[in-house]
């Protein structure tokens, strides 16, 4: 028992380390024993800097489209000038639909025009849609 305990942790170890392995190989970080330096570059007021790009990806209906909702103004409110984009699919989307309400009875037609008016794009899945 304790043989066959000892094998499939050694199993489950050399899965893990395969998987991370690729994991950082695929993120394009060569593996290296050295220590590795990092520069940092001071962004100041002179350098112009390109607005945060975030997509948002909604799948399981209306209590994730809410808690998004709010991330979204959350995330707008600490970066106006983050361009950001809504890909719905799937129940994603049923907040999008006519007459959609959160929990609390709410339609989402007044927060999802606020966030259009801010620059935020609401993209539908079209096979969901079919």
């Amino acid at each position: 028992m304790l043989l066959i305990k000892i094998k499939y942790i050694e199993i489950f170890m050399k899965k893990t380390f395969v998987t991370l392995f690729s994991a950082l190989i695929l993120c394009g970080i060569p593996p290296t024993s050295q220590a590795q330096t990092t520069t940092v570059t001071t962004i100041t007021k002179t350098q112009p800097q390109e607005p945060m790009k975030v997509v948002y990806h909604l799948t399981e209906g209306t209590v994730q489209a809410s808690k998004a909702i709010g991330n979204i103004c959350n995330h707008l409110a600490a970066n106006p000038t983050a361009k950001i984009v809504v890909v719905a699919h799937g129940s994603g989307i049923d907040f999008l639909l006519i007459d959609a309400k959160d929990a609390n009875g709410q339609g989402y037609e007044g927060a999802v025009s606020e966030l259009v008016a801010k620059g935020v794009d609401f993209r539908v899945c079209n096979n969901t849609l079919a």
